[in-house]
């Protein structure tokens, strides 16, 4: 929950008596990053399932993020959550307090399509879009 949180809101980040507000990392762009450490972070564990929850139906996020409450949060986090089972609904099959101890790199891991093939049921594998993998042969 706070993960999401960040992502919509941002962060404040503490270092002694001075405090610095990070946006919010949905408008965080990966070139911005100051290492390759903190890009590969972002882009494989923030982006995948924060991307996917974004994706839910009824999660229309203010363009403003100064319009988002925590009463907005709360309820998109809901609805996107509820969204995330109706998609992946293998990961939800793992009881809570399990999941409740999951990284976010585990739960980008399981809403990557590879991750979804491997593991998902037929109905989740069903609702993958199409693979746009073109493998070019080696006579090309």
């Amino acid at each position: 929950f706070d993960g999401w949180r960040n992502w919509l809101l941002g962060s404040i980040l503490v270092k002694g008596d001075k405090r610095c507000m990070i946006k919010p990392y949905r408008l965080i762009v990966g070139k911005e990053l100051p290492s390759k450490e903190l890009k590969a972070a972002y882009k494989l564990n923030w982006k995948p399932i924060f991307g996917k929850m974004m994706e839910a139906p009824g999660v229309i996020i203010p363009p403003n993020y100064e319009d988002i409450d925590e009463d907005f949060v709360q309820t998109s986090f809901a609805i996107a959550t509820k969204h995330l089972k109706e998609q992946y609904s293998y990961i939800f099959k793992t009881p809570e307090n399990k999941r409740d101890l999951w990284s976010l790199s585990t739960w980008s891991k399981k809403v990557q399509p590879n991750g979804v093939r491997k593991n998902g049921t037929p109905e989740d594998i069903e609702k993958l879009p199409p693979s746009t993998v073109v493998k070019k042969s080696k006579q090309e």
